[in-house]
Order: structure tokens, then C-alpha cells, then sequence
């Protein structure tokens, strides 16, 4: 019976005779030993599928890697004997189908390539590569439509690239047409100082959060910029722009704000408005530890439900604002504002006239302007 060796078993073989067969089972081929003659040097190994001698691999050019590059060359190797593959590696692993001489990689990593013969194989030495890339938008921020008195808006991106990613979100207001960055805090509505609308959050990270909404506001663009620390172009890259939509605007009762003035509110304790920067009604500008107090009253409908809104900046420490709903001395619907946020309190009518208080009252602290009112809404739901 033929022996069937593969060819590394045919290799391991010592002082093989003259004339043995044998079936390689790595090429499937049947191959004899000759001694050395006219056609030969030296005693070798033939191939019945051939008649070639079977000389061993020899590499005789490596691959060459090294440096940092954003459009990679092609790798290659020489060598010379009886070839009859290569495989190349990537960090020791093989690489699915990079089975030519030559080979580009893609990503960062070190790079060796098996020359396979059919007396045996030979293995080049590692060549390393960083590959570098520009940012690449992954994920686009969608349309968004809110409810402009109870929700938040957020878009959101996503990118990939080499080095160091920042973000930056920019807003446009003509359709597009141009573009400008945003930060966070206040002021990015249609009435920057008189509404105080559109207080953004997120605006250097890859989600933009938009409260305090107006129906002003619908249409407003919104597009996330990527920039990378890697010298690869394109850089930067921008997301695809979305859209905010403004829906179910209610219809107000009382819609005020209140820059300089009241403006249909009343006072007691220490209070005074500014058409400064912020604009509003400040309700402690004395410094006074018991604050101002503002007030309405507004005429409603007995069992019939009701919102009232107010966005109010709390800056001193340990203080708070207390936003309320009476009948008489009756609270029926209690709310608190601390930072700078939204406050909403919805409540069923329980008399025909309903007080709406907004009251510096609430903690010790003393600083100055502990609390300025900007915009104070009422409205039937």
C-alpha cells in the first residue's frame, strides 16, 4: 500500500530511499523520491501531477509596515521554491481570504503572511501598522415632535473614528440655510431675552436635550459636528439635520411674560422687574429673607381642569420657589421650583375665581435676586 503523508509528515521523513512513493494528502498528488542525476543537483521529491522537483520555500522579501497612515499601501512578500499558497495574519489570527502575495490592510495591527509550499512552508517576519480614519457619522439624529408645554425634545448622533472625537451642535433657523453653535442654557428661541424659551443641555455631547419649548420654535434645524484629533479627511463630519415640530399648542388663558413688569400680576414683599439680561420679574432684589410674592386671579369654571406654567431661575442656595393654585386660603394645587427649571401644577377648579401665586418663601437664604420669574402661563386642558 502507498503510504499517504501529508506534506510536513513527508518532510519529518529521515534519509528517504530512492525511488519511494508516496500520496500527498495536503496537495493530492502522488510524489517520488529520485536520486541525484542529469535533471537534479541533489536528491529531491517529485510530483507525479507536475514532474516538477519540489524545492523548499525561501522568503526573500519581506513585508514592510511601520508609521501611521490614513490610505495604506499594499503589503507583499517575495520568495522563491515550490509555492503553492499564502496565508496571511493579523495579530497571529488568519485573515479570511487574503490568500495572494499581496495584502492592504484596513486597521491598525501586526501583519505576517505563511508562504506554503509543497516541500514546505515559510513563515515572514511581523509588520506593524496603525491606521488612522476620519470621523464617520453612524448614527443621524431623527425629527422630533413635542407637546410644547410638557415635553422634552433630544436628538441624538453617533460617530466612529481614530483618535480624539469632540462634539458640537449647531442650530439653523432659516431652513438650513445657515448654521450656528449652540451651549448650553437659555436663549435659543424666536424672543431670546422676553421668553427665556429653548434652554439647551448636551450641546458638546453626542445628545442635545431642548426644554421649554414654544410653538415659535417649530421648524427650528438641528445637526451634530464631529471632530476627530486624527489627520484623516473628511474632518469634520456633520449628521444629517433634524427637524423640531411643535404640536397641540393649548390656548391660553394667561400667557405673560414678564420682562420689566407685571403686566396683569400683583405683588407683595420685595419685588422688581429687569429688562437686563436675564429679563424678568425679580422676586428678592432687597435681599430680604422672606422674598416677594406675584399673583393673579383668573376666572374659572368649577370641575373644569386646568394648567398653569411657569419657568422660574432659582439662584440662591437652599432656597426654593413655591408655585400654587388657591380658592380663598384654600391650596389646591401645590408645586416647587428649585434651579432653573419648568414648574407646572394642573388642577380641577373648585371655585369660580382661582388665585395663581408664585412666592419667593420657601428657605432660609438671603442672596440677592434669589429668584426671577420669566414666564408664567395659564391654560384650559
Amino acid at each position: 500500500m502507498v503510504p499517504r503523508l501529508s506534506t510536513s509528515e513527508r518532510n519529518a521523513i529521515s534519509s528517504p530511499a530512492n525511488g519511494l512513493l508516496i500520496f500527498n494528502k495536503s496537495i493530492g498528488c502522488f510524489e517520488f523520491r529520485a536520486a541525484a542525476g542529469t535533471t537534479n543537483t541533489a536528491d529531491a521529491w517529485y510530483s507525479a501531477c507536475t514532474g516538477a522537483a519540489c524545492t523548499a520555500v525561501a522568503i526573500t522579501g519581506q513585508p514592510v509596515g511601520g508609521g501611521t497612515t490614513c490610505s495604506p499601501t499594499p503589503m507583499s512578500v517575495t520568495a522563491t521554491g515550490t509555492i503553492s499558497g499564502y496565508q496571511w495574519q493579523k495579530d497571529n489570527v488568519d485573515i479570511p481570504g487574503a490568500t495572494n502575495a499581496t495584502y492592504t490592510p484596513s486597521v491598525t495591527g501586526s501583519y505576517r503572511v505563511f508562504v506554503i509550499g509543497l516541500c514546505g512552508s515559510a513563515t515572514s517576519n511581523a509588520a506593524a501598522i496603525t491606521v488612522s480614519s476620519a470621523p464617520t457619522i453612524t448614527q443621524n439624529p431623527s425629527d422630533v415632535t413635542i407637546n410644547v408645554e410638557n415635553e422634552t425634545a433630544t436628538f441624538t448622533g453617533a460617530a466612529t473614528g481614530s483618535g480624539t472625537l469632540s462634539y458640537q451642535w449647531e442650530i439653523s433657523r432659516n431652513s438650513g440655510a445657515s448654521w450656528s453653535n449652540v451651549s448650553d442654557g437659555w436663549g435659543y428661541g424666536a424672543n431670546n431675552e422676553i421668553d427665556h424659551a429653548m434652554v439647551l443641555s448636551g450641546s458638546t455631547t453626542p445628545s442635545l436635550t431642548i426644554k421649554w419649548i414654544t410653538t415659535g420654535e417649530d421648524g427650528r434645524m438641528f445637526r451634530l459636528k464631529v471632530t476627530s484629533t486624527s489627520t484623516c479627511t473628511p474632518n469634520p463630519v456633520y449628521t444629517t439635520p433634524a427637524t423640531l415640530h411643535t404640536t397641540n399648542s393649548p390656548t391660553y388663558i394667561v400667557n405673560s411674560n414678564l420682562c420689566g413688569g407685571l403686566s396683569g400680576w400683583s405683588s407683595t414683599g420685595p419685588v422688581s422687574g429687569s429688562t437686563g439680561n436675564p429679563c424678568g420679574m425679580y422676586l428678592n432684589p432687597t435681599n430680604s429673607s422672606s422674598g416677594g410674592v406675584v399673583y393673579r386671579d383668573v376666572t374659572t369654571v368649577i370641575g373644569q381642569s386646568y394648567t398653569f406654567s411657569t419657568r422660574i431661575l432659582v439662584s440662591g442656595f437652599a432656597r426654593a420657589v413655591s408655585v400654587r393654585a388657591y380658592n380663598g386660603a384654600t391650596i389646591i394645587a401645590n408645586g416647587t421650583n428649585t434651579g432653573d427649571s419648568l414648574t407646572q401644577i394642573t388642577f380641577t377648579a373648585t371655585s369660580t375665581t382661582t388665585r395663581l401665586r408664585i412666592a419667593d418663601d420657601l428657605g432660609s437664604s438671603t442672596n440677592a435676586f434669589d429668584a426671577i420669574v420669566f414666564v408664567a402661563r395659564f391654560f384650559q386642558n
